[in-house]
């Protein structure tokens, strides 16, 4: 559920401390370039140019999926998006999708996110 480690109580002071430590190294490193666009995954912002955005966990995810894969269908977004089984209507996704244009046109990078019609986004 989105948990990167877990430890049992009683825990020992030391393993504790060794796994933040290593967890701390793991995410030192987490920024995406894609054309120009930063994705700063701890910061939960997108930076392009000298300006930066700062993004919802759903805009995260939905850009960081865009920026792994060269094409993210509708179905791939909603399902990591929701796993939870909830049910999602259609313009959910539309909603989010169209926020974190409005967030990328804000700091310059307008026109990144291109829909595929019937398929999905790309950025």
């Amino acid at each position: 559920m989105g948990g990167d480690d877990f430890i049992r109580k009683p825990y020992n002071s030391a393993v504790l401390l060794a796994r933040i430590g290593r967890m701390l190294k793991n995410t030192a490193g987490d920024l995406l370039t894609v054309r120009g666009l930063t994705l700063d995954l701890p910061g939960m912002k997108a930076i392009f140019g000298d300006k930066s955005a700062e993004l919802t966990k759903n805009e995260v995810r939905i850009l960081w999926c865009l920026m792994q894969k060269e094409l993210c269908t509708r179905d791939e977004l909603i399902e990591d998006l929701w796993t939870n089984g909830m049910y999602i209507d259609s313009n959910t996704l539309y909603v989010n999708i169209g926020r974190l244009r409005d967030k990328l046109a804000q700091i310059g990078a307008d026109g990144l996110i291109r829909t595929v019609r019937g398929v999905g986004y790309r950025l």
